[in-house]
């Protein structure tokens, strides 16, 4: 996977665990230890209405941000994450399989609750 690839997984992820209903402090946690498991320095920073992510890797330097409106609570998406997360980190899951799950949960929860917008920069 590029570079762009695992932190876009990243923040999907944690935007997944967000907007349905972990623990802001928990969704930091799960992101950091997702970019060290793809080999990049991950940093969410949660902000009103969206996550932006800070990734490194080596001297690459990525910033993206993505509309996250913790709007509802659905513990299973939630659960069902932290197991893809937990199978990632294990070696279990391959990170294009992550991806899959993760498009699956936000075209889900796009259909309920409107589109959102996504924004990238390239300097930290």
């Amino acid at each position: 996977m590029t570079f762009e690839e695992r932190s876009d997984l990243v923040l999907a992820l944690a935007r997944t665990l967000y907007v349905n209903g972990q623990s802001t402090d928990q969704t930091l946690a799960a992101a950091e230890q997702l970019g060290d498991t793809l080999g990049l320095r991950a940093r969410i920073m949660p902000r009103w209405g969206e996550l932006q992510l800070h990734a490194e890797d080596g001297d690459a330097r990525l910033i993206s941000v993505v509309a996250a409106d913790p709007t509802g609570v659905d513990m299973d998406r939630v659960a069902s994450i932290n197991r893809a997360i937990e199978a990632l980190r294990a070696g279990r899951l391959a990170p294009a399989a992550a991806v899959r799950r993760s498009a699956r949960s936000h075209e889900r929860r796009r259909r309920r609750h409107g589109c959102s917008r996504s924004r990238r920069g390239q300097a930290l």
